[in-house]
C-alpha cells in the first residue's frame, strides 16, 4: 500500500482553505544535533522535535503515540509502556537507539533495554527530539537508528500546576499532577502519575506504574544556571507473552501464562552548571548517576519440554553507575564559526543473578500454571567503563551555509567476573575485554533565502557488543563493533505563505558486521555479526494549515531494508533477503479541526497504516500490515480540560509484532514457528484535568 490515503486525506480537506494568514513562523531551535542551542536552519541533519503542544495534544498513555508523529518513527507498544522501536533499521529488541533525557543516556553502554522509555516520565517533557540516523560522532555507542532525546520541561519561576485524572473501559485509571513554585532566579517543578491497569481485554495483563520528575533550577546570575534533576520510575507488570498462529487468529485477548511478570526500578539525578564565563563561550558541566533494578520472570524465556512440562528462568538485573560531561561551544568572528568540544566518562557497576525453574503446563487450556526454582544458572558481575571525547567544528563558508565536522573517539572495556564455576550454562571464565571506536561527522546546509534549507550529512555509528550477546553462555563470541555509514540527503520548506511547512529526506544506511540474532528455535536465539546491511528510504513530514481552524500533518516514511551479506551456515545464506520486521511503509496522518464558534475545543482523526512485511529470514511468511484510525477530542474553558479518546476506532484485528522462526527450510509449521504480540482492540478514554496558578 502507498502513500495515496494520506495524501488523499489531505488533498480532501483542501476545500476548507480559507483566507487566514498564519502567525510568522518563528526560527525553531534545537540543542540534540551540536549539544548546545542551534536554529534549525544552521543544522545539517534529520531531526524531528515535537514541542509541548504536541507532546499535550495526544493525551498519551504510551509514549509511542506520541513519538510516532516524527517521520520514520515506528515504536510498537508491547503492552504497559512496553516496546521495541524502529527508525531507519527494522522493528527489534537489538541496541540500535540511544534514549536520553536531556542529552545524557538513560542507560550506560552494554546495557541496552529495547524497553528503556518506559523508565521515563513522559509528563516532564517540555520537548521532545529526534535525530534520525547515526550520531555516534556526539553520543557514542548505540546512536545508530535513532537518537531520542526527551528535554525535561523548565521550572516557569511562578506559582501554579494541574491535577487531572482519566481512565479507560478497559480497566486502565491513571492521576497526573504538575507543581511549579519560585520567584525570579530560582524555580522547582514537580510532575508525575500514577496508573494502574486492573483487567481488561487481555488476559494476565495488571500492571502498577509510578513516575516522578523533579527539576530545581537556578539563575545564579546573568550568566549562570545551575540546574538539578531527580527522575524516578517504577513499574510493576504481568507479561503475557505472545501468541501461536491459531491463538493470535482466534482468542488475541488469551495468554499462555499465569505468573510471569516484571519489576523495574529507576532512579536518575544530574547537576548541571551552565554558563557564558567567557566572550563568545558556553560551558556545561554536568555530574549524573543511575541506579537501575530490573527484576523478572519473563514470558519469553520459558521453554516447552515435553507434554505438560517447561523450563523457565528468572532473573534479577541491577546496575549502579555515574560519570560527568563537560563540554564547551566557543564561538569565533572568523567565518561565523563555532568549536564544540568535549570529554564523556561513564563508570558502571552491573550485576546479574538467574536461575533455572521447573514448570508444570495445563495441556487442556495450554497455560502455564505452576513452577518451582531449581538451581542457579548466572551469578557475575561486570564493570563497564566508558570514556569518550568529542569534538565538532562549525562554520559558514559563504552566505547562507553552514558546513559542520565532527568526530568522537570512545574506548570501552568489560570487566567480567563470575561467581559460578564456568560451564555450558553457567557463562564464561572471568576476563577484560577492552573495545575502541573512532567515529565522524560531516554535514552541509544551504538555506535559499528565508523559506528553503537544503541539506545533506554523512554520519558514521557504532553498536558495541551488549553483555548478555558476550556472556551468556560458555564460549565467550568473537564479537566484534557493528559499524553503520549513513548518508542523508534533505529539504526543509515552507510554501503558501507559510501555510505548508515541508520536510523530507533520503538515506542509505549501510551496516558492516551489524549483529544480529539467529532464531535456533522459538525462544533460543544467538547473536552473530551479519555481515552487511543496507538500509534505504525516504521520509517526509508535512504540516498544512488550511486556516486558523483547520489543519493537517503527515509523517510517513518508504524503506527497504536488505541482507547485503548474512551466510548464518555452508548450507543457509539469507544474503539478498529482505530483513524481517521491516513494513516498506509506514504513515500517520492527522485531520484537526478547532472551530471558532466552539472555542476552545480540539477534534482530531488520526490514520495510522503500516505495510506488509517479512516475518522471517527466509522471507516466506508474510504479516499483512493493518490499518487503524483513532479519535480525539478536548475542550478547555477556565483552566479546566476535559477530554476523549477512541482508539482504533474500527477495532482492527491487528499485531504489534508479528514473527515467525521459520528458517525456508524445515517444514513449516505456524502454531510452533508464528508468534504474534496482539494490538489492543477498540478502546475508549476519558480525563479531566484542571490546572491553576500563574
Amino acid at each position: 500500500m502507498s502513500l495515496r490515503p494520506a495524501l488523499a486525506l489531505l488533498v480532501l480537506s483542501a476545500p476548507v482553505f480559507a483566507a487566514h494568514m498564519p502567525p510568522a513562523p518563528l526560527e525553531v531551535v534545537v540543542v540534540s544535533a551540536s549539544r548546545t542551542e542551534t536554529a534549525l536552519s544552521d543544522t545539517p541533519a534529520s531531526l524531528g522535535k515535537l514541542d509541548t503542544a504536541q507532546i499535550r495534544q495526544q493525551e498519551a498513555t504510551f509514549t509511542g503515540e506520541v513519538l510516532n508523529k516524527v517521520p520514520g518513527v515506528f515504536m510498537t507498544d508491547l503492552g504497559n509502556e512496553q516496546h521495541s522501536m524502529s527508525i531507519r533499521l527494522p522493528v527489534s529488541t537489538n541496541a540500535y537507539y540511544l534514549y536520553m533525557e536531556d542529552g545524557l543516556p538513560i542507560r550506560p553502554l552494554g546495557l541496552f533495554n529495547h524497553n528503556s522509555l518506559y523508565e521515563v516520565n513522559l509528563d516532564g517533557s517540555g520537548s521532545i527530539e529526534v535525530i534520525k540516523g547515526p550520531a555516534s560522532s556526539l553520543y557514542g555507542s548505540n546512536a545508530v537508528g535513532g537518537t531520542v532525546n526527551l528535554l525535561t520541561e523548565a521550572p516557569r519561576f511562578g506559582n501554579g500546576g494541574m491535577i487531572g485524572v482519566s481512565g479507560s473501559e478497559e480497566g486502565y485509571v491513571r492521576s497526573d499532577f504538575s507543581a511549579d513554585a519560585g520567584n525570579e532566579r530560582f524555580g522547582v517543578r514537580a510532575t508525575g502519575y500514577v496508573s494502574q491497569r486492573d483487567g481488561g481485554w487481555q488476559d494476565h495483563n495488571d500492571a502498577d506504574k509510578q513516575a516522578f520528575t523533579l527539576r530545581a533550577d537556578y539563575r545564579m546570575d546573568d550568566t549562570t544556571t545551575w540546574t538539578n534533576l531527580l527522575s524516578y520510575n517504577k513499574l510493576q507488570t504481568d507479561m503475557p507473552g505472545s501468541l501461536g498462529e491459531t491463538d493470535y487468529r482466534y482468542r488475541p485477548g488469551y495468554s499462555y501464562h499465569t505468573f510471569t511478570w516484571r519489576d523495574v526500578d529507576a532512579t536518575r539525578a544530574y547537576s548541571r552548571l551552565q554558563g557564558e564565563w567567557n566572550d563568545g563561550g558556553k560551558t556545561s558541566i554536568t555530574v549524573f548517576a543511575r541506579q537501575n533494578s530490573t527484576a523478572q520472570l519473563p514470558s519469553y524465556l520459558i521453554f516447552n519440554t515435553s507434554p505438560g512440562n517447561a523450563v523457565g528462568r528468572i532473573n534479577d538485573n541491577d546496575f549502579l553507575s555515574g560519570g560527568f560531561d563537560v563540554n564547551h561551544a566557543q564561538s569565533f568572528d572568523w567565518a561565523d564559526s563555532r568549536l564544540i568540544t568535549g570529554v564523556y566518562y561513564d563508570l558502571t557497576d552491573n550485576e546479574y543473578t538467574e536461575d533455572n525453574l521447573a514448570i508444570v503446563r495445563d495441556m487442556a487450556t495450554l497455560k502455564y500454571i505452576g513452577y518451582q526454582q531449581t538451581s542457579p544458572r548466572r551469578d557475575f558481575d561486570v564493570t563497564l567503563e566508558n570514556q569518550a571525547f568529542y569534538t565538532q567544528f562549525e562554520l559558514s563558508p559563504f552566505t547562507n551555509a553552514r558546513l559542520v565536522l565532527g568526530g568522537r573517539y570512545d574506548t570501552m572495556t568489560y570487566d567480567y567476573h563470575n561467581a559460578l564455576t564456568p560451564g555450558p550454562t553457567s557463562g564464561a571464565p572471568s576476563e577484560t575485554r577492552d573495545f575502541e571506536k573512532a567515529t565522524f561527522r560531516l554535514g552541509f546546509i544551504y538555506n535559499i533565502g528565508e523559506a528553503t534549507s537544503l541539506y545533506s550529512n554523512l554520519s558514521e555509528g557504532f553498536t558495541p557488543p551488549e553483555v548478555s550477546s558476550l556472556y551468556g553462555r560458555l564460549d565467550v563470541p568473537n564479537l566484534k563493533e557493528a559499524t553503520y555509514t549513513n548518508l542523508d540527503i534533505g529539504i526543509r520548506q515552507r510554501l503558501w505563505d507559510n501555510r505548508i511547512n515541508l520536510d523530507a529526506s533520503l538515506y542509505r544506511l549501510e551496516g558492516d558486521d551489524e549483529i544480529v540474532n539467529f532464531t535456533v528455535m522459538p525462544g533460543l536465539s544467538l547473536p552473530q555479526n551479519a555481515g552487511s546491511t543496507v538500509h534505504e528510504g525516504v521520509e517526509l513530514g508535512v504540516d498544512i494549515y488550511f486556516s486558523d481552524e483547520w489543519s493537517a500533518s503527515l509523517s510517513a516514511a518508504h524503506s527497504t531494508h536488505e541482507y547485503d551479506e548474512y551466510r548464518v551456515s555452508p548450507t543457509l545464506d539469507y544474503s539478498g533477503k529482505d530483513m524481517p520486521n521491516a513494513p516498506e511503509t509506514i504513515a500517520n496522518t492527522e485531520l484537526a479541526y478547532t472551530p471558532h464558534w466552539f472555542d476552545g475545543s480540539r477534534f482530531a482523526i488520526e490514520w495510522v497504516h503500516i505495510d506488509k512485511y517479512w516475518m522471517d529470514n527466509a522471507n516466506a511468511v508474510r504479516y499483512d500490515g493493518h490499518d487503524l484510525i483513532n479519535l480525539r477530542a478536548s475542550y478547555t474553558v477556565q483552566g479546566w480540560t476535559v477530554w476523549t479518546k477512541l482508539m482504533n476506532a474500527t477495532d482492527e484485528h491487528y499485531a504489534e509484532v508479528a514473527s515467525s522462526s521459520y528458517n525456508g527450510v524445515t517444514a513449516y509449521d505456524p502454531d510452533r514457528q508464528n508468534t504474534y504480540t496482539p494490538g489492543a482492540p477498540r478502546t475508549l478514554f476519558i480525563g479531566f484535568r484542571y490546572a491553576f496558578g500563574e
